[in-house]
This record gives C-alpha cells, structure tokens and sequence, in this order.
C-alpha cells in the first residue's frame, strides 16, 4: 500500500508538472501569435509581398558586390528536460558549422556544453537566455551582434504536431529592399528613408524573436509529450500494483481463513480428547 501511494504521489507531482506546461506552452504560442502580427502590420505598407521573396532578392543583389557575412544562430535551452529536440537542434548546427566555417552565436548552457566539447575553430559567441522569459536586454545584445553579418541562419525547433518536433533552420530577414517604398501618409510625414531604417530594425528583432518563440513552443510541446508518457506509465502502475494489493489481500483472506478452520479443528479435537 505504500507503494501505491508514493506512485499516486508522483502521478499528482506529473499532473502538476503537465499543467504548468501547458499553461507556459499556451504563453509561448500566444506571444508567438503577436509576433506574427506585428509582422504581418510591418509588411502592410508592401501590398503582396513576403518575407522570404524579399529576403531571397536582397541577398541576390548584395551576392553580386560583395561577399555575404554569414552567422550561424543556435537556440538550445538551459534545462534537459525537453526530451531529445535540443540535442537534435545542436547536432544539426554542429554538423552544419563544421562544413561552413561561419562565425557562430550560441544561445543556452546545453548548447554552450555541446559546442564547447566539440573544439570548433569558428568564432563562436555565447548567451543566456531564460527558457520561459527571455529579457528583452538580452535579446538586444543578440541583435547588436546579427546586425553585423549580412545574413543570419538560425538553427532552432519546430512543433509539428504533439508527437513530433524537429530541428530545423531558417534565415532572419535582414532588411527590407529600399526599392519597396511606404504607401501610407503620415500627418508628419518622414523619409522613405527614415521609415525603412525603423522597419527594418523591427523585422529583425520581430523574426529573430520568433525564431526563439517557436523554439520555446517546440521545447515545450516535447516536455509535455514526455509528462503525458509518464502520466499514463504511472496510471498503468497503479493499476498494476492495486491488482497485485487486491490478490495479495483476498489470499491473505483465504489464508486467515484456514488458519481460523485449522484452529477450530484443533480446538474440536483437543475438546474430544479431553471428554475421553
């Protein structure tokens, strides 16, 4: 019976554990979801065009004067307890720096472990970032340093449904053309200029930050696939061990009973012998 309730006990702590989950799962998709549209109100002034077309022009057209800066981006965690995505993510990054060579910025102590052990001579930079509440001081430092390269290529997770989460990589848009001019008018009206520089600074910070959100969304996503797992081992376990405590108690029954007919038995027999 102890056994029993140390196992009910850990059930009740998992249960804990997957609804704190999924209430900062739900905190993470929301910011994401904000992310997206204050993305979206940035590209409202370019009717039709897209983040990826635009990038993929911008970077054609700079390929062709000089060479690219590239930085390779990794978002692990500080924490091991998201399954196996964040050594999925730096395995990938790792593979994937050795073959280019490219500078690199490292983001999260299991990251920073995996890198560090694998002697890589590129110049590589090192952040912390909170898991679950990333401060925007740091985030800044991290933009200070992307804006020095002409591309950036981060390499984090993506959720693609409760069961499955992969490592992937994508670019942060660096810049819009300056070919693309506003069309909305303003009551002080500034420079193309001047509204260019301002966008382009927010679609940097604004894809840089979702790339850490969906990371986060994926991070999650696998710890709460790994709470239910041991949710239902757990349940399975007391079941199991209820069904042992049931059978071990009913022949535990029988065999008092037995002992309760031997002793009346006996009591029988040493009443007969004493009559005779």
């Amino acid at each position: 019976m102890e056994i029993i309730n140390v196992v009910k006990a850990l059930l009740a702590l998992t249960v804990l554990r997957l609804t704190i989950t999924n209430r900062k799962l739900t905190e993470a998709t929301k910011v994401l979801r904000r992310i997206e549209e204050a993305l979206g109100r940035v590209f409202e002034i370019h009717p039709g065009a897209e983040i990826d077309k635009l990038n993929r022009k911008d970077l054609a057209k700079k390929a062709k004067h000089k060479n690219l800066k590239t930085l390779a981006v990794l978002i692990s965690a500080n924490e091991k307890t998201y399954g196996d995505i964040v050594w999925r993510i730096c395995s990938f990054f790792i593979s994937d720096l050795k073959a280019s060579g490219n500078d690199a910025l490292v983001i999260g102590t299991v990251g920073k472990e995996l890198v560090l052990a694998e002697n890589i001579e590129s110049k590589v930079s090192y952040y912390d970032l909170d898991d679950y509440n990333p401060n925007p001081a740091v985030i800044h430092q991290i933009i200070s340093v992307i804006n020095q390269y002409d591309k950036v290529i981060v390499y984090h997770g993506q959720n693609e449904s409760l069961l499955k989460q992969i490592a992937t990589k994508s670019e942060v848009l660096m810049e819009i053309p300056e070919m693309l001019k506003p069309s909305k008018k303003y009551i002080f009206e500034p420079t193309p200029l001047e509204v260019l520089n301002f966008l382009n600074r927010q679609v940097v910070v604004n894809t840089f930050n979702q790339k850490v959100y969906t990371t986060e969304v994926a991070r999650l996503s696998a710890r709460r696939w790994a709470w239910t797992k041991q949710q239902m081992a757990r349940v399975e376990l007391i079941e199991e061990l209820y069904a042992d405590y049931v059978r071990y108690k009913k022949q535990l029954y029988q065999k008092q009973q037995q002992v309760n007919v031997s002793a009346l038995r006996l009591s029988r027999e040493q009443q007969l012998i004493k009559k005779w």
